[in-house]
């Protein structure tokens, strides 16, 4: 369990020889600790206990996706959450719990499957203009302007006015 300051310099020379994996805590900030595996992956993680006396890590990033001092900022961030009694580990748990628009999808094509005659259609536009935008969304994440956005981008793809509006309408019926 070595020590030291986390700076870019140390971060980018840490190395794993002759075992699973080595944590190297920082010296400032509690519980920040870079994660060396033997393949030359880097990873930067917070580790703290929960209300519950349990020891969680929160992964920050990878080493190279983002600089040690963006990481620095988050665990900071993190800890100070933890010191007033928050959980890192709880928030990303009640965002995981919101489902996807490809949840609400499905379930609007077999609501829409027992009444439409062109229930055909309906599923056509969804499966080629609708989920592939909005499929891997949060419903939360879902805001007005970028709908507005996306459906200009629609028109401007050479789409007939009717064949967008279809698009808004069915994409509307969803959240019905």
């Amino acid at each position: 369990m070595p020590k030291n300051h986390l700076t870019a310099a140390f971060c980018l020379a840490a190395e794993c020889q002759g075992m699973k994996k080595v944590d190297h805590w920082d010296t400032i900030i509690t519980g920040f600790l870079l994660e060396v595996r033997p393949g030359g992956g880097k990873t930067y993680a917070l580790r703290y206990f929960d209300g519950n006396g349990r020891q969680r890590q929160h992964k920050i990033g990878r080493f190279g996706e983002i600089s040690t001092d963006q990481a620095r900022k988050a665990a900071q961030r993190l800890r100070s959450e933890v010191v007033l009694g928050g959980s890192p580990a709880e928030r990303k748990a009640e965002k995981k719990a919101v489902p996807l628009f490809s949840e609400l999808a499905a379930q609007h094509l077999t609501h829409a499957k027992t009444y439409q005659r062109s229930y055909d259609t309906t599923e056509m536009y969804m499966r080629r203009h609708i989920v592939p935008r909005w499929g891997k969304t949060r419903l939360t994440d879902i805001c007005s302007q970028s709908v507005a956005t996306w459906l200009a981008q629609k028109a401007d793809e050479n789409l007939a006015p009717a064949t967008v509006e279809k698009i808004r309408v069915i994409f509307s019926r969803s959240f019905e």
